[in-house]
């Protein structure tokens, strides 16, 4: 149990902390993800924590940083493409969190823009055949919402004995 925090700012210069070994040494997985500031904050970085986060083997996880800023930003981006939550409850989550830097909150956005704008372009469903040149198949509307699958084709013969 951790009963007083220190910053690392009364610390003497001389200490040393190795956050990686301590971790291990615990037992546990260490990752980091290798980003300071907003400039090096890219796309691969977004898309490795919200793998990590994603990942049921690797729960729980304890996600942190010094300040929460980087935190809040990597956050925001999996509550709203990972979790679905809307964009501004996810903001006030990610502010919660500790995301006060502009320019990480626009970077997220930023990312978050060019994620939805990938999963719209995949087609989301195909025309159903003309049923002249297919007149075994049954096209049945399936009430899948939003999914990916809109339609089922249904073939009238078999080719399983």
């Amino acid at each position: 149990m951790v009963r007083r925090g220190r910053d690392p700012a009364e610390l003497p210069e001389e200490f040393e902390f190795d956050e990686a070994t301590l971790v291990a040494d615990l037992g546990m997985r260490y990752e980091n993800v290798g980003f300071q500031d907003p400039d090096t904050l890219t796309d691969e970085i977004f898309d490795r924590v919200r793998a990590l986060l994603k990942d049921p083997a690797k729960k729980p996880i304890l996600l942190h940083c010094s300040s929460a800023n980087r935190v809040g930003a990597v956050w925001l981006a999996h509550q709203v493409l990972d979790d679905g939550l809307g964009f501004d409850d996810a903001l006030a989550e990610a502010t919660t969190v500790g995301l006060r830097v502009p320019a990480l909150e626009a970077k997220a956005k930023g990312y978050i823009q060019r994620q939805q704008k990938k999963r719209e372009a995949v087609p989301r469903f195909r025309d159903p055949p003309d049923r002249r040149q297919c007149p075994a198949c049954a096209w049945l509307p399936l009430p899948v919402g939003g999914d990916r699958i809109s339609s089922l084709a249904v073939s009238g013969t078999s080719n399983t004995r």
